[in-house]
């Protein structure tokens, strides 16, 4: 189940309609893993994901020199340098946390098919927050979180330095049609012996080798409310979707997009 407490994650009411688009491929992986893939943030392609607002960034100069202070006036461990540290917090922010994107929206968006779906091969898992909350099946040492995209101007708005997702939850105004929603999981750092300190407690490996994601096992009968065939599909391809879902416990409905409904008039 999701963490609904922490401050950085607005989350939408149980009722709220969300879609997961994709290929028949990462469909199918779906059904046979019955899991879902939440990828490394720095893999999605878009650089700004995890990045900071100009704003911030010129904020965040002097709390890192306050943060170093309070952690020696605490007597902690030497750690890395105030240019060292800059660095790599913004780089541990897009390579220690993985997201599954959904889409919050009442009904089909025309949008997203032509995005995440080619040639009319394409198909949707439409859900509910509530469903993939009572779905989810991680270990309770594997927090997730859920919570709503903010779509801001990096020019102008200041992000939150709070902790690791503070950026995780915004992005460009550019991507507002996306309406997306975001399950976000943190890899749990990897420590080693402290050279520095022998006898001082372990220091976070920060050159360790991150996994490219996280899967995370969920309970398909309940995630999965319906499947939609994406619009202008050939008959052969929904039969093999229909066919898929048929081989596996689903009691799902399987239909094709509203969008290729014949209009009224």
């Amino acid at each position: 189940m999701i963490d609904r407490e922490h401050p950085s994650f607005d989350v939408p009411a149980d009722d709220v309609v969300i879609w997961r688009y994709m290929d028949l491929a990462r469909f199918m992986s779906l059904l046979q893993t019955g899991s879902l893939w939440l990828a490394r943030l720095d893999l999605l392609g878009d650089p700004h994901e995890g990045a900071f607002s100009y704003p911030t960034v010129q904020a965040r100069e002097v709390w890192v020199d306050s943060f170093l202070a309070l952690a020696r006036s605490n007597g902690a461990v030497a750690g890395p340098g105030r240019e060292e540290m800059l660095a790599q917090l913004g780089t541990r922010k897009s390579t220690s946390v993985s997201v599954n994107c959904w889409h919050m929206n009442p009904n089909e968006s025309a949008a997203m098919w032509r995005i995440y779906q080619q040639e009319g091969r394409g198909v949707a898992v439409r859900s509910t927050v509530g469903r993939l909350d009572a779905a989810l099946r991680n270990d309770e040492k594997q927090p997730l979180y859920l919570g709503k995209v903010e779509y801001i101007n990096y020019a102008t708005t200041f992000i939150p330095d709070r902790n690791v997702f503070d950026p995780i939850v915004r992005k460009r105004l550019s991507f507002e049609y996306e309406r997306e929603v975001r399950l976000v999981t943190m890899s749990p750092p990897t420590y080693v012996a402290n050279t520095k300190d022998p006898d001082g407690p372990p220091a976070w490996d920060w050159e360790a080798p991150v996994p490219p994601g996280v899967s995370v096992p969920v309970d398909l009968e309940i995630l999965v409310d319906t499947v939609y065939i994406a619009p202008d599909t050939q008959d052969w391809f929904a039969q093999v979707v229909k066919n898929v879902v048929t081989t596996t416990d689903i009691s799902c409905q399987v239909i094709r997009s509203s969008m290729d409904d014949s209009p009224l008039f």
